[in-house]
């Protein structure tokens, strides 16, 4: 869901949010750990086969995609 006045926000409202250094590692053990932990947790999850229920809504959203491009 989107919010209604994030494109009211400027670049400076930015300033509010919490600010995450982009490539160093503050504790480069407890990222270590945290990454195991996720991965523990969800690799599983990420190996699971897409249900097909949801592989048949995409391939009807892929098929009304390609009716539209055709008529543009």
């Amino acid at each position: 869901m989107t919010d209604k006045n994030s494109s009211k926000r400027s670049p400076a409202d930015s300033k509010d949010l919490p600010h995450r250094e982009s490539k160093a590692r503050i504790n480069p053990a407890f990222d270590d750990w945290l990454e195991k932990k996720l991965h523990n947790i969800f690799d599983t999850v990420a190996m699971e086969p897409v249900p097909k229920d949801l592989l048949k809504l995409l391939e009807k959203l892929d098929e009304a995609d390609e009716k539209k491009n055709e008529k543009a």
